[in-house]
Parts: structure tokens; C-alpha cells; sequence
């Protein structure tokens, strides 16, 4: 499926002219899975590093119009030589019948941030929405940013599949974007 998602990419970006060669678009990818797996095993080993959590709602009470309603965010960090570096979120939010979940990766230190952190590596969204559908988002960026690739897969109620390229995480009103995460962050250590 990673090789199908790959090519339809490459056919998108050689018929806009923006492409990059296909074998620099699968490094990338692979150099930034690489870094998921190392940080994703030190979150499992506790103590590579410190967590910040945030939940809204600790006691799952009923919001006007929402219904049960909870939300649940945490950061993944360091302190290297006085500054916080970010390297992943995960967050949760659940309404009456709907729930998402999604992680965000940032690049390590030093890797396109000559003014600090200001962009993400990966994202994935999981989402399941008020109509049943469950959809699963991925973005993936470069180290200056852009976006390198993106994919989403639709399971409708009735199993049809629905495949698709998504718009930047903005576009989407009901999730954390990596943005909005490295603002939130930066309020509460700042």
C-alpha cells in the first residue's frame, strides 16, 4: 500500500512540475519512519523523556450540545543546553459518537530549525466520525517544511474504501494541527 500511495504522489507531483525524484521521496520517508521508531521506543522506556499532559474534562461530565465530551494531550520533550525541544505529541478527543486520536513528530533538534522549532515531521490522525466513517490521515514534510506527502483512507459503515491525498491539517477544523501543539507547548513552558 506504501509503494501504491508513493507512486500515485510521484504521478501528482511530475503532472504539476514540483517533483522530486522518487527515490529521494522514499528516503525521506524512511529516514523520518526511522526517527518515529527511535522515538516512539523511548516514550516506552519512560524515562527519555519528560511529559507534559493536559486533559479537559477530568471528570467525562456532559458539555451542552456535545454530550460527553474529554480531551487529553501529551508532549514529549527534552532540555538540551536551555531550550525545550518538542519531539512528539499525542492527543485524544472523544464527543458523544465521535473520537479521534493523533500524534504528531517533530524532526530532532537542530534539523531545519535555525530559529527554533516551527514545523513537524509526521502526522497521523486517526478520526472516527458522527457518520461511522473511521479515517486514517498521514502527512509527511521535509525539513524546511513542505509537505512531501499525504494519504488518507476512508472505512465507510458499509466497508467501501475511500482513498485520497488530504489537504494540509488546517484545512480540518476538529484536529490539532502541528502549529497550534508547538503554540500550546510553548504557552505552558514559557
Amino acid at each position: 500500500m506504501r509503494t501504491l500511495a508513493a507512486l500515485s504522489l510521484l504521478l501528482l507531483l511530475l503532472l504539476t512540475g514540483l517533483a522530486m525524484p522518487s527515490g529521494e521521496i522514499t528516503r525521506a520517508i524512511d529516514a523520518i519512519g526511522e526517527r518515529y521508531d527511535e522515538v516512539k521506543a523511548g516514550i516506552e522506556d519512560e524515562e527519555c523523556f519528560y511529559r507534559t499532559r493536559v486533559i479537559v474534562n477530568t471528570e467525562d461530565s456532559f458539555y451542552p450540545v456535545v454530550g460527553q465530551y474529554g480531551q487529553e494531550i501529551t508532549f514529549y520533550w527534552t532540555d538540551e543546553g536551555g531550550h525545550l525541544w518538542l519531539h512528539f505529541v499525542a492527543w485524544t478527543e472523544r464527543h458523544a459518537s465521535r473520537r479521534d486520536y493523533g500524534e504528531v513528530l517533530f524532526p530532532a533538534p537542530g534539523i531545519g530549525w535555525e530559529d527554533g522549532q516551527e514545523h513537524a515531521a509526521f502526522e497521523y490522525v486517526f478520526s472516527h466520525d458522527w457518520d461511522g466513517n473511521d479515517t486514517e490521515y498521514r502527512w509527511w514534510w521535509t525539513d524546511e517544511g513542505w509537505m512531501l506527502w499525504s494519504t488518507a483512507v476512508t472505512v465507510t459503515p458499509d466497508s467501501s474504501v475511500i482513498e485520497g491525498m488530504p489537504e494540509e491539517p488546517g484545512e480540518y477544523s476538529c484536529f490539532w494541527t502541528p502549529e497550534a501543539l508547538l503554540e500550546l507547548f510553548s504557552r505552558i513552558h514559557h
